[in-house]
């Protein structure tokens, strides 16, 4: 629904706006005066409130997954990933390759009444074209020149489980003097898991502070607040 839609919907009612349409108005208020707002903040303190945002955000990505789904009724949590093309050396021209997580594959779809981990290749297709805005000729022809191989791998998405902010213990909990914990299950502030670099970089943690050494692993390299690495990036995804 749109906010004209709201604004429309009130007037049709009892000519007095409604409690949507006024919250509304608040919401669209209060954002315009934070835009002005940000115009005079330096560019340290957007970066500061950016990292707080996305902080609080993975913080309840769950919460606001779930609420998304049970507001729209519409979603399996599902991430598709869209790389540059070619994935893979070989790969012929006239073939693109794609891949998805379902982190809920117990769960029942809207289009395929069934668990993900029930469904063949096409019917997971068909769940996920559901959720996107194609006509019925571009999915059906999507299906029909289409391979789609499910695969259970447990190990490997356990890594990209939901979860919160203290479900994985830090390298070398408070107070431990002889005791660190490695590998993608220790938690690492602003790294990612699913890189060898992860590892490492948790085995190098867990040294240097329970040896007390001067040499400590490098900082995690933010190459999204770098405006040099962001054209590049752009430059990039739109290179044929």
């Amino acid at each position: 629904m749109t906010r004209h839609d709201v604004g429309t919907e009130a007037a049709a009612g009892a000519g007095a706006p409604s409690d949507i349409a006024v919250a509304v108005d608040r919401l669209v208020t209060a954002g315009l005066k934070s835009l002005a707002d940000y115009e005079s903040l330096t560019q340290e303190q957007v970066d500061h409130i950016v990292k707080k945002a996305s902080v609080a955000a993975l913080d309840q990505h769950t919460a606001l997954a779930r609420l998304a789904v049970e507001e729209t009724g519409r979603g399996v949590f599902v991430t598709v990933v869209a790389h540059r093309q070619p994935v893979y050396r070989d790969q012929p021209e006239d073939v693109s390759v794609r891949w998805g997580y379902g982190l809920f594959p117990g769960r029942a779809g809207n289009q395929t009444p069934k668990p993900m981990t029930m469904c063949s290749g096409r019917e997971v297709l068909e769940e996920v074209l559901h959720h996107f805005p194609f006509d019925e000729r571009t999915a059906a022809r999507i299906l029909e020149t289409s391979t789609v191989v499910p695969c259970v791998m447990p190990y490997i998405t356990s890594q990209f489980l939901a979860r919160r902010r203290d479900d994985r213990p830090r390298v070398v909990p408070e107070g431990s003097v002889n005791l660190a914990f490695i590998g993608q299950f220790a938690e690492v502030p602003d790294d990612v898991v699913f890189t060898v670099e992860y590892s490492v970089r948790t085995a190098w943690t867990a040294v240097a502070r329970l040896l007390k050494l001067d040499r400590h692993p490098p900082e995690v390299y933010k190459g999204h607040h770098d405006p040099r690495v962001l054209a590049s990036a752009l430059e990039t995804m739109h290179r044929r």
